[in-house]
């Protein structure tokens, strides 16, 4: 990777293109919810693992989201070299990112490692437009760190959509209704969905609810970084 940090170009570490300083200022998600990771604003009252409120109300598909890191600086700056400016080493460094944090989770048995990972897919248009999937990159380098089974064509978009950026929550998960399709069997399996940013999880739920209406025994939500939600 080079020995400059990526985000600074001060001298980075030896294992990791970030220099010490930078990689201690990313913003970890603390504590947050254990099913959809949005960050509590304040410590939950709970002994054990909490559920928000959200997640309580309206149950969602995937019984578990891994979203390490929360999305500010300079961690935001990272993804968008990677995602806006096309830079391939910034993706490098996110997976590493990921698979580190996600290693010591499967290392303390927190997750189940999954038959399956997939990428959340982006439509054939847009894949030709932006000249590739940032999701299934990292998917594909988190496969590979992990010694998971990375299946970049277990799911398709099927309908364009508008970007979810631009929306409020519920008109996202109008969105996305019946946009995606899976192209293979699923049956029992566990799958992990891979992201960069999650945000207010219309997407994930919509592809997790894809996928236990066709028989996955689990679901499992990984994303880089998670930003609070909006009404």
């Amino acid at each position: 990777m080079g020995g400059r940090c990526l985000a600074c170009l001060a001298i980075a570490q030896d294992n990791i293109a970030l220099c010490s300083g930078c990689e201690q200022s990313l913003a970890l998600n603390r504590e947050p919810c254990v099913q959809c990771a949005e960050p509590f604003t304040a410590k939950p009252n709970f002994e054990h693992q909490a559920i928000c409120a959200s997640c309580q109300a309206d149950q969602p598909a995937f019984s578990r989201t891994y979203a390490p890191y929360l999305y500010a600086y300079p961690l935001d700056r990272l993804i968008s070299r990677f995602k806006d400016d096309g830079q391939m080493i910034y993706g490098q460094l996110l997976s590493q990112l990921l698979a580190e944090r996600l290693r010591d989770n499967f290392s303390e048995l927190e997750f189940q490692r999954p038959d399956q990972v997939m990428a959340v897919p982006i439509h054939i248009t847009r894949r030709f437009s932006r000249g590739f999937n940032p999701a299934a990159l990292l998917a594909d380098a988190l496969s590979h760190q992990l010694s998971c089974h990375f299946n970049p064509k277990l799911c398709v978009k099927t309908k364009v959509t508008e970007k979810q950026q631009v929306l409020n929550r519920e008109q996202r998960q109008q969105n996305l209704h019946d946009s995606f399709q899976l192209t293979q069997s699923v049956e029992g399996q566990r799958i992990a969905v891979v992201d960069d940013v999650m945000t207010t999880g219309a997407t994930a739920r919509v592809i997790a609810q894809l996928l236990r209406d066709n028989g996955a025994a689990e679901v499992y939500i990984w994303a880089l970084a998670r930003t609070p939600l909006t009404p």
